[in-house]
């Protein structure tokens, strides 16, 4: 997402003597998928030991780490799902000078104290990392930057340094060892409070632990797997072999009943959730319930309306067959992310995500589901304040799925929390987009710092939602789902062998007024000569916006691409302003190698400039 916004630490550290054109270090680890493109665009798929060029972009997945080893023996580590170029580093007589763009993701510098004595705070002696809406330099020995949902920020191990806002360069805000800078939006100045351990420890975890994706577990026939996560008994205490609040028998429950409601047709599932945690005691109302009804419409229980959603009609489907319909998916995995308190003008510290247990109950072959999510964490007072507005960002892959999830807080308070979640994702198997919706409700420990909330989740194909956002408003308002259509764009763009347009973009709330949240298309078209290259971002623009759109997979007539760095601004059409947004989302669909023409559609999530 590009803002205009400038984030600037300086950086002791050393260079090799050589130029752009020679080796300036060597890949000392590498675990999981990691892919190097060169200068001339070829790409390799790195080992342990093979060499590093000035310009070289290194790219990890979510199931990867990366090491770079420089010549003077300085370190770079990479953390999964990131994305950095070696832009220069070079030292002569009169000019060092080391560039390290970080597009994605997150790094840990670990400079060599022999280098402290070759740099200054002057131009032309600095090393620098770049991401796309800052640039990060730093005076210390070890330290992490990232970059993540638009937000640029340091944690400082060991070392000292400097930030400032590029709209505010006049305010220089100095770093010390132990302490963290955040920067959030183009207009807040850098942020800077003291760093915990466990932040720092979350922190290393991500950068070293190569399974930051997720681990994928599956319940089969009713029957647990090694691997799953136990259900015990009718108490459903939930343990797990990763650690945390899951693997403490009794710190929280979730029970799952099999109940039957024929005033409103024939359960397949439904749920509750108990919740005890150091004392915060709070019985969750039933979450959605799937639901076929006696005429063989399937769709959506909402309990806290008493209200039947029918979104499948007439399936052919008979009772005693709906277990051959229904899928049943158990995934763990951490987050590679942390969220934050913020109340507008100040900030209350950090949010983190620990494990994250979803099941995923759907009709085969239908464009909808229900999920249940139980998720759990810590979080981190900045100055004993905390706020009930609070913000969590995830983006993540995993088995052929791109998924980007945005939580937006609306209680933090008197041992509760609540929020509203929006999701889009794009799934490059079988080359379709989505988009999903939640109601988030949970419970929080003054004392171990320590939370867990319980969500329900609506989600639909992107056809599906376009078709309901036109003509059953009713249906999606009765689900919780954003339906006020907010504003319409275009983007168009070509390179990389195609010509691209995303038209009829459009920005939905929950209410008229509101700010949007998602956006979603079903008219994607274009043209091609050849196959484009995958992971080579093409620029989109038009009516005040502008994306990167970047083909994940070409193959089998079908495609799927990636949209990130989404910025601009839209006209509203119900109150004839206009509102600046960042977004980032999914595309896919199908290509016609006869005509050379491809279509497909697009959706993905908001947040605010």
């Amino acid at each position: 997402m590009r803002l205009n916004l400038l984030l600037i630490f300086s950086i002791i550290c050393v260079f090799t003597v050589n130029g752009n054109c020679e080796i300036i270090g060597n890949l000392t680890k590498v675990e999981g998928t990691v892919d190097i493109t060169r200068k001339d665009k070829s790409i390799i798929f790195p080992k342990k030991g093979d060499a590093v060029f000035a310009g070289d972009i290194i790219r990890t997945k979510s199931n990867a780490i990366a090491e770079l080893l420089f010549i003077d023996k300085s370190v770079i580590k990479i953390a999964p799902s990131s994305r950095i170029e070696v832009s220069n580093y070079f030292m002569n007589k009169k000019e060092t000078n080391g560039i390290i763009n970080l597009f994605r993701g997150k790094i840990q510098s670990i400079i060599t104290k022999k280098a402290w004595s070759f740099f200054s705070r002057s131009r032309g002696k600095r090393f620098e990392i770049h991401t796309p809406t800052a640039v990060c330099g730093v005076r210390g020995t070890n330290f992490v930057t990232y970059f993540q949902k638009g937000i640029s920020g340091s944690i400082f191990i060991e070392g000292e340094g400097y930030g400032y806002n590029k709209n505010q360069p006049d305010k220089i805000s100095l770093i010390k060892a132990g302490q963290s800078m955040l920067v959030l939006s183009q207009t807040s100045i850098p942020l800077i409070r003291p760093v915990t351990s466990f932040e720092i420890e979350q922190h290393l975890k991500d950068i070293n632990t190569s399974k930051a994706g997720s681990e994928e577990l599956t319940k089969k026939n009713g029957k647990n797997d090694a691997t799953r996560p136990k259900i015990q008994g009718h108490s459903g205490n939930i343990e797990s072999e990763n650690g945390g609040l899951f693997s403490k028998p009794g710190s929280m429950a979730l029970t799952s009943l099999l109940t039957n409601k024929s005033d409103y047709g024939e359960s397949i599932k439904e749920y509750s959730y108990s919740i005890d945690i150091a004392g915060f005691n709070r019985e969750q109302n039933f979450f959605y319930d799937l639901r076929l009804d006696n005429k063989q419409n399937a769709g959506v229980f909402v309990y806290d309306k008493n209200l039947f959603i029918p979104l499948t009609f007439n399936t052919g489907i008979f009772q005693n067959d709906i277990s051959k319909y229904v899928d049943d998916i158990w995934n763990l995995y951490v987050g590679n992310t942390s969220g934050y308190f913020f109340d507008g003008t100040s900030y209350g510290g950090n949010i983190y995500i620990s494990p994250i247990v979803r099941e995923d109950l759907h009709l085969q072959k239908t464009n909808w589901t229900i999920s249940k999510i139980l998720s759990t964490g810590f979080y981190v007072e900045f100055n004993n304040f905390i706020y009930d507005k609070w913000f969590i960002g995830i983006d993540y892959e995993e088995n052929f799925l791109r998924n980007f999830i945005r939580y937006d807080g609306s209680k933090w308070s008197e041992g509760k929390i609540e929020a509203k979640g929006v999701s889009a994702w794009v799934n490059w198997h079988e080359c379709y987009t989505g988009v999903g919706f939640g109601d988030v409700s949970g419970v929080y420990s003054p004392e171990d710092k320590k939370w867990l909330a319980s969500e329900r989740w609506v989600m639909m194909e992107t056809n599906k939602f376009i078709q309901m956002a036109a003509n059953e408003k009713n249906k999606l308002k009765e689900l919780g789902i954003p339906f006020a259509e907010i504003g319409k764009t275009n983007l168009y763009g070509n390179g990389n062998n195609i010509n691209v347009s995303l038209k009829d973009i459009t920005f939905f709330a929950f209410k008229t007024g509101d700010n949007p949240l998602i956006w979603a298309t079903n008219n994607v078209s274009g043209t091609f000569t050849d196959s484009p290259l995958t992971g080579v971002p093409i620029s989109l623009s038009g009516e005040g916006i502008s994306a990167n759109f970047e083909i994940k997979t070409w193959q089998n007539n079908q495609w799927a691409a990636f949209i990130t760095n989404g910025t601009g601004n839209i006209a509203r059409i119900d109150n004839g302003n206009s509102i600046g947004v960042n977004f980032e989302g999914g595309s896919a669909g199908t290509y016609q190698i006869n005509n050379g023409v491809f279509e497909g559609t697009a959706s993905g999530v908001i947040s605010l400039k």
